[in-house]
């Protein structure tokens, strides 16, 4: 016998504080796993590139979970191991780069994107906006301003929160 799906609902709810809870829900049952896959990735907060590739990959290959997406932030960390070289730093770069691009062109319910990539100096990669069909509500983000990130932005009807660190006009 099934449960009704508000029930669902309001156990999700009840233990949503808990990733790990929710991640096992998903195992119990089909009705679980679809209130508790819309909880776990409603709001993702992603810190560092590692984890951030990761998921973003995942978004990129899995409509299923990434239209479940609501809100997005992105916390771009440098990895602590200093002995990469350049050209695997370059080619980590590209991937992070792609993973993310991917992961906002499939991500078609986003209402809330947020970017920190800190380091002081802007970031000339807005072209991960391009092709991205979302309606935004609020966008926080140190991308340098483009023509990019104009055509983004000019597509986007229903934002009513914009914060982009350090406007420079070309």
């Amino acid at each position: 016998m099934a449960l009704p799906p508000d029930a669902c609902s309001l156990i999700v709810q009840y233990v949503s504080d808990s990733n790990s809870t929710l991640v096992s829900l998903c195992t119990v049952s089909k009705q679980f796993k679809a209130a508790a896959e819309r909880s776990l990735y409603h709001t993702l907060q992603l810190k560092g590139h590692a984890l951030t590739v990761r998921v973003c990959e995942l978004l990129a290959r899995t409509p299923r979970l990434s239209v479940l997406v609501v809100a997005l932030s992105i916390y771009a960390q440098e990895d602590d191991s200093d002995d990469t070289s350049s050209e695997d730093s370059s080619d980590a770069s590209e991937a992070y780069w792609n993973a993310l691009a991917g992961a906002l062109r499939r991500t078609i319910r986003l209402r809330f994107l947020s970017f920190y990539f800190g380091g002081g100096g802007q970031m000339e990669k807005a072209s991960i906006l391009d092709d991205c069909t979302f309606q935004l509500r609020a966008f926080h983000c140190d991308l340098a301003w483009d023509e990019h990130l104009q055509s983004f932005l000019a597509t986007q009807s229903r934002l009513s929160d914009l914060y982009l660190a350090d406007f420079q006009s070309l």
